[in-house]
């Protein structure tokens, strides 16, 4: 797919969503992505694909300097507003305007599926991470029952334009080939289609019978990816 249409499209529905945490899946996604910056209690931090600002809330006191990044104007239009203090870009993640090792930590939260040659993306990531440096990824599992069921009943896991899941392995082979260790991996046990119908018991029984398939399969099945990479090279 063009990339101008993916712009075009984001220019009109300006990527991210509003800082609530009712959603337990991105509450607990926000949670470990601020636990893992403050860790590193960055100098310089780049939000890749920061959307409306929803990352840049979360980490914005974490960090020394703030810089945020995003394809659509319109997003970024807003994230200035949620964070007047920020130094934002705007243009291609396959393209990024940043010097070679520029940021001691990068996230980039929920991007890489919504960009077709994603590889090219993720190189950019890691050329402007420093060695030492940190580079947190989250993405959708493309193993996850709840989007392998959405996947074949409606042709798609969400309405927004090219919104291509991932596989886990590729994910694996590609950071090592890029001289990026995985310092802390973690997978999110939740089955929204099913939990809007099931009692927090029934879905505590399902999230237990997940665990044990994945241990079976050795394969994690939960519906989002979380990856804390170091840089060695």
């Amino acid at each position: 797919m063009d990339e101008e249409l993916i712009k075009e499209y984001y220019e009109k529905n300006p990527e991210g969503i509003d800082p609530v945490f009712e959603i337990r899946e991105l509450y607990e996604m926000h949670e470990l992505i601020k636990k893992s910056v403050e860790k590193k209690s960055p100098t310089k931090l780049l939000d890749a694909g920061c959307g409306k600002g929803f990352t840049g809330n979360s980490v914005f006191g974490l960090c020394k300097e703030y810089h945020g990044f995003d394809i659509s104007y319109s997003a970024v239009a807003i994230a200035k507003k949620r964070l007047p203090n920020g130094v934002f870009n705007v243009g291609s993640l396959k393209k990024l305007p940043y010097d070679d090792e520029e940021f001691d930590c990068v996230v980039c939260s929920e991007v890489l599926e919504h960009i077709p040659d994603y590889l090219k993306a993720m190189s950019e990531l890691s050329r402007v991470t420093k060695m030492g440096g940190s580079l947190i990824i989250t993405t959708p599992n493309k193993h996850n029952p709840d989007m392998t069921l959405r996947l074949y009943t409606k042709g798609r896991y969400t309405p927004q334009i090219y919104d291509s899941p991932i596989d886990y392995e590729e994910l694996i082979t590609q950071f090592k080939k890029r001289d990026l260790e995985i310092v802390e991996f973690k997978s999110f046990w939740f089955f929204p289609s099913l939990g809007e119908e099931m009692s927090e018991e029934e879905l505590e029984k399902f999230m237990k019978v997940l665990e044990k398939l994945s241990d079976k399969y050795k394969k994690p099945l939960g519906l989002y990816l979380f990856f804390e990479l170091r840089k060695l090279k």
